[in-house]
């Protein structure tokens, strides 16, 4: 046990003496002690938020009257969530809390305004 004592004190000395080197003058803040190293102004402009850029174009409203746009949308499902309290069935079991989520209406595509669609009237060479 003596043999590995003493290196292990050699080594615990050489890790001390790197630390008590006189680095402090190089890496010392200009300010005084007890301050940060960093001006408030410095701090402020690294914390301070950042105006949002917009990098998406803007489209102006259509005008009134305008026919609907042909774009589809999907009308999200109407849910309803139930909670089922804990309880205990007949064999002793208990059974913990749960959520139930019940479809009320599915999800479906808005297709706008509905438009008659009539097929070309017939020539008498198609007959």
């Amino acid at each position: 046990m003596r043999l590995f004592r003493i290196p292990l004190m050699l080594a615990a000395l050489l890790a001390l003496a790197g630390c008590a080197g006189d680095k402090g003058a190089t890496l010392a803040c200009p300010r005084p002690d007890g301050t940060s190293c960093e001006a408030l102004s410095e701090v402020y402009e690294r914390t301070a938020p950042v105006p949002a850029r917009l990098d998406i174009p803007l489209r102006a409203a259509p005008p009134a009257g305008a026919p609907p746009s042909s774009r589809l949308a999907l009308r999200p499902a109407r849910l309803l969530r139930v909670w089922v309290a804990p309880w205990q069935d007949a064999g002793g079991d208990l059974h913990d809390q749960q959520y139930l989520y019940l479809v009320l209406e599915p999800a479906r595509w808005e297709l706008g305004p509905a438009q008659v669609v009539r097929p070309p009237a017939a020539t008498e060479n198609e007959e």
